[in-house]
């Protein structure tokens, strides 16, 4: 499966977008979907498209409001884009540097970054410096 999805902070990754309902997101790939507890406070299901490397994640009122857009995907040819730039295989520091022109603060936290004010969280399970390979990059609603 070759896709290519533009990651847009605070408002999509490719056609999954925050504020669809469950049912629209379900229906935009014919592609398994497992659906699980994130954590043991959950009220709602997310839904992991494993094959498209992304996680949506729905608040109370059952429309998205959080995606996980994985990297790399396993098994699969899917791109990601941020701003025009392929983002696909880059370290923390790469994505800093792409992130730091879009003209908002970054707040940095013990697993990678994020900007608020976009909507936008980059995340590296193993971070301990800016080599370290970006893992997943989230869009949710910007503050």
């Amino acid at each position: 499966m070759n896709e290519s999805f533009d990651i847009v902070p605070g408002t999509s990754v490719g056609p999954f977008r925050l504020g669809m309902s469950r049912s629209e997101i379900q229906a935009l790939f014919k592609c398994p979907i497992t659906s699980f507890f994130k954590t043991p406070d959950s009220t709602q299901r997310t839904d992991d498209f494993s094959l498209l490397g992304v996680d949506v994640h729905y608040g109370d009122d059952g429309s998205a409001n959080y995606i996980e857009a994985h990297m790399p995907v396993q098994y699969n040819d899917v791109k990601h884009h941020l701003d025009g730039n392929l983002v696909t295989g880059s370290t923390v520091g790469q994505l800093r540097e792409i992130c730091e022109l879009l003209g908002h603060p970054l707040v940095d936290f013990d697993c990678g970054f994020e900007i608020p004010a976009l909507g936008l969280n980059v995340y590296s399970h193993d971070y301990v410096s800016d080599e370290s390979s970006v893992d997943a990059i989230s869009v949710m609603g910007s503050v």
